[in-house]
């Protein structure tokens, strides 16, 4: 579904009145990181995003998409490797969930966001 676009009336002409830029409100991390890469690297399919008015709904969806693999990706880890005893060493536990993190994070930015 096409945007509609709307116009000024300048003198005898009508300009389509566009705005590009403007960052989305309530996207999650992911998404925001997705609008600056986009934005910065891929400005061809950017602007053609948001002409076609479909920016914030990729946006949204590349947001939940990274969310829930990096969710997903997390849990498998843990079954294979389960996470060390918390009693006895509380920052090894930290240690391991902040590397699962950062390695499904990677994931997910190499696979999801910056393609």
């Amino acid at each position: 579904m096409m945007a509609k676009i709307k116009y000024l009336k300048t003198g005898d002409y009508e300009i389509p009145a566009l705005t590009l830029g403007e960052e989305p409100k309530s996207l999650g991390k992911y998404g925001l990181m997705r609008f600056r890469h986009l934005k910065e690297n891929d400005k061809k399919l950017y602007t053609i995003l948001e002409l076609m008015g479909q920016l914030d709904s990729h946006l949204s969806e590349i947001d939940e998409t990274a969310t829930e693999w990096v969710r997903r990706f997390m849990q498998e880890m843990q079954k294979k490797n389960p996470a060390p005893d918390r009693n006895s060493n509380p920052m090894a536990g930290v240690r391991y969930m902040e590397n699962l993190q950062a390695q499904a994070e990677e994931i997910v930015t190499r696979e999801l966001i910056f393609v």
